[in-house]
């Protein structure tokens, strides 16, 4: 997520588990934002719904598994 057209992403998190794509490697993305805040991706398979909170949360790790960074 970026709060300056692009030129820097202080939020980063995967939607999808390390390894794995969205779109299976192929398809198209699309994604808007509903008046209640929530924020939807559609792939080609999948339809996502997450808010900025979810974003901005720093995602778990599997058990065992530092953080990056630690």
């Amino acid at each position: 997520m970026s709060h300056d057209e692009g030129k820097t992403w202080p939020h980063r998190r995967l939607l999808a588990p390390a390894g794995k794509s969205l779109a299976a490697g192929y398809g198209y993305l699309a994604a808007t934002q509903s008046r209640d805040g929530r924020i939807h991706l559609i792939t080609s398979q999948n339809h996502y719904s997450f808010n900025l909170a979810w974003i901005r949360e720093l995602p778990s790790t599997p058990a065992g598994r530092p953080k990056p960074g630690n």
